[in-house]
């Protein structure tokens, strides 16, 4: 049951990724919150690429501000609020077998990706203990270089098809 709490023990629990929401009664807020925030530190630890915590004050900062604009609205708002997951799950849970075959080759390609920073990762850790310091410093750097560019790369070919399929999407509708 949504209760809206503004005290000190709500303060309290805004500290903690998804707490704030659970203690006033939005538990598929506050869990899907609470699963972002861990995932993301269990995804960092596993595959030891600690550029993924970068992301871990966004999910805590809008955690925060989200229990606390919560606790700040009109007893009416607050009650209107829907508890819904985060990042759509209701709709990616209902249409998994859809998104896989349509997204299937992205799906693959990150998890292929994913795979070979892991691999490399590990072939680094044991040259580390093979070649001298200079060799490895210079292999650390490419292989650095390589995955970086990549994810650049990536990230300005996605731009790009979001900006031509929302112009070939206007083109559309003025014919």
């Amino acid at each position: 049951m949504k209760k809206q709490k503004k005290g000190f023990i709500n303060f309290i629990c805004s500290l903690i990724p998804g707490a704030g929401q659970l203690n006033m009664g939005f538990e598929k807020q506050g869990i899907s919150i609470m699963a972002a925030f861990w995932g993301i530190v269990a995804l960092t630890a596993f595959l030891r690429m600690e550029w993924i915590a970068t992301l871990l004050p966004i999910v805590w900062f809008y955690s925060f501000f989200h229990t606390h604009n919560l606790k700040n609205m009109s007893e009416e708002d607050f009650q209107a609020e829907e508890d819904k997951y985060l990042f759509n799950l209701d709709f990616i849970l209902k249409n998994k077998e859809e998104l896989l075959d349509r997204y299937r080759a992205i799906i693959a390609g990150v998890i292929i990706f994913v795979g070979v920073c892991v691999i490399v990762r590990e072939i680094t850790a044991v040259f580390w203990n093979i070649i001298p310091g200079f060799l490895y410093d210079i292999f650390y750097s490419v292989s650095s270089l390589v995955f970086g560019g990549t994810i650049g790369v990536c990230i300005v070919i996605a731009g790009v098809v979001m900006l031509r399929r929302k112009k070939e999407g206007e083109e559309k509708t003025w014919n």
